[in-house]
């Protein structure tokens, strides 16, 4: 019988220097072989939806300060006619108990 490892000694291998971790096109021959490149362009895409997001609800909000601004104006000018009109005419306010 033979050696078994004697067998294994004379096979002539081959190594190469390609392995299943190495890139099949470079990133100079392909713009979209990098994963990070899609990446970039999902963040920039979701930035610009916030930052339009951001200006709608700063809008809304100036709006609506805008608005309860005026409408306590408007109710301390409609408490002032009353009083204006219950002096003309003399009549008193209700009393409350």
């Amino acid at each position: 019988m033979g050696n078994i490892f004697d067998t294994c000694k004379k096979k002539n291998t081959k190594i190469y220097n390609g392995s299943l971790f190495e890139r099949l096109t470079t990133t100079i021959d392909d713009p979209y072989s990098s994963v990070n490149l899609y990446n970039n362009i999902d963040f920039i895409e979701i930035n610009d939806k916030i930052d339009k997001l951001i200006n709608r609800i700063e809008l809304c909000e100036n709006n609506i300060t805008m608005l309860e601004q005026n409408t306590q104006e408007n109710i301390q000018l409609l408490s002032q006619d009353i009083h204006h009109i219950n002096n003309k005419l003399k009549i008193e306010p209700p009393v409350v108990i």
